[in-house]
């Protein structure tokens, strides 16, 4: 019973991380764009530019971090004091009123580095503190939902109005009342500029988000503690014994790194380097796909309220994937089935938006922001836990950020660039038609890869995930 309660305690103190900070990145990388065209009058451009040095210094930094957090053994530490270092580089992002792009790209550099390691760590952190990694997805569910609340609600406050007088507060303020309350934040909020709003909202929202990392590595801390004494005297020999041949393995190879020995071996196995071709793949096709399926709309003449209403069914029709996302993985068979199926569906989405000036605009874009919380859902929360599942104890920091680096930074920015030239030269219609013929192909590949080369490592993993 007691073991019970504290398994709630802890997976409600993980939701309540994932909904306050991925609120807070919902209220401010939404709007960073407009804020470097609008505040600081950067052209397209230069906001381009400060896009691609975000993605590409987290795919350097963020198997570094990994790296290093494995090696000094303190994820905490590192999640604590980068979160800090995050919110100090976003407050002197706010008062830079300067256009200097050699300032803003080292200020890009430097948030997107210390950024870098935050939800990659965070996420291997849970992955390691709970006993039902098929409950992974209910938990990162609240951070999709987190997300959609942070940026609405920073859409919510840039549409305020200026109605609330001062005399007006002034005259009632004996008064007390949650109609006065909202009056009072609203003339408080009045005083910022709309530009700096979602940074004070990001600030705010971050509060809570560190207060639930704090209280989790107390727990965290807790369980150590009770797990060393139930556990001491049955292992104190073979600790004394590992330790002594560890002392022998030291000094007859003092000049060999264990860290890169271990990494070597990892990425020499053929289902890892199978399973971060198929996230790179994904990746590229993710940033391909979202870089111009709002365009794409907009060229067959659907208007931004109904691309903004088929963003909340996308997000709607993620909700269920994540909370039964260790089920359908179980009926389907495993993680790699679901890799393939993601495949499947983001060439059904592209061909259906290439296909939107041809045949019912409205429902083939329905469908297909529809597919897109279905591929979100599935992937990002079976796709953690795989890459944990892969990852020797000692590597698991390292692999976590990997996979990150692999599809937000590396795979997420090539597919943008590449389609943007391809858009370019050739129209988005046929771009998208390309790559809907990529990632088919690829499916079809994956598939008797698994069934042949890797069908014997599939059925491992499959007992283990």
């Amino acid at each position: 019973m007691a073991e019970n309660d504290e398994n709630n305690r802890s997976n409600w103190i993980i939701r309540m991380y994932y909904f306050s900070y991925y609120s807070a990145c919902g209220s401010i990388e939404p709007y960073i764009s407009l804020y470097y065209h609008s505040a600081l009058n950067l052209n397209g451009e230069v906001v381009g530019w400060l896009g691609a040095i975000h993605s590409f210094t987290t795919f350097l930094a963020a198997p570094l971090w990994g790296i290093l957090t494995d090696k000094i053994g303190n994820p905490f530490g590192v999640v604590n004091v980068n979160f800090c270092l995050s919110l100090l580089g976003y407050i002197f992002l706010m008062s830079y009123s300067g256009d200097r792009l050699w300032v803003l790209s080292l200020c890009t550099c430097l948030i997107s580095i210390v950024q870098a390691p935050i939800r990659p760590l965070f996420d291997s952190m849970v992955l390691s503190n709970i006993t039902d990694r098929s409950s992974y997805g209910r938990s990162r569910l609240f951070g999709t939902l987190g997300f959609g609340v942070g940026t609405s609600l920073v859409g919510l406050l840039r549409r305020r109005g200026d109605d609330v007088a001062t005399s007006t507060l002034m005259k009632t303020q004996d008064q007390v009342s949650p109609w006065l309350l909202y009056n009072r934040t609203k003339l408080l909020l009045s005083n910022i500029k709309d530009d700096q709003l979602p940074f004070m909202v990001h600030l705010l929202l971050s509060i809570p988000a560190f207060l639930a990392i704090v209280a989790f590595q107390r727990m965290h801390v807790q369980n150590q503690k009770q797990q060393k004494q139930t556990t001491i005297s049955s292992d104190q020999r073979e600790k004394v014994a590992t330790k002594s041949l560890e002392d022998t393995s030291e000094e007859t190879n003092d000049d060999k790194s264990p860290q890169r020995t271990q990494i070597r071996m990892f990425l020499g196995r053929n289902d890892v380097l199978a399973f971060f071709a198929v996230t790179l793949v994904l990746g590229a096709s993710t940033g391909a796909i979202e870089a111009f399926c709002s365009l794409s709309m907009q060229e067959v003449g659907i208007s931004k309220k109904t691309i903004g209403l088929f963003r909340l069914i996308s997000s709607s029709a993620s909700i269920p994937m994540y909370w039964f996302s260790g089920n359908i993985k179980t009926k389907l068979g495993g993680t790699e089935n679901i890799l393939i199926l993601s495949l499947v569906l983001l060439a059904v989405r592209f061909s259906l938006y290439a296909l939107m000036s041809s045949v019912s605009p409205f429902w083939c874009a329905f469908i297909s922001e529809g597919l897109r919380g279905v591929v979100v859902g599935l992937f990002r929360s079976t796709s953690a836990v795989h890459a944990s599942n892969l990852a020797p104890s000692e590597l698991h920091s390292t692999v976590s950020m990997l996979h990150g680096a692999i599809y937000q930074g590396l795979g997420r920015s090539m597919g943008s660039i590449i389609a943007g030239r391809m858009q370019s030269s050739i129209g988005t219609s046929s771009t998208f038609l390309y790559f809907a013929g990529l990632d088919a192909f690829f499916a079809v590949f994956v598939a008797i890869l698994y069934a042949t080369l890797l069908r014997e490592s599939k059925e491992n993993k499959s007992k283990q995930d």
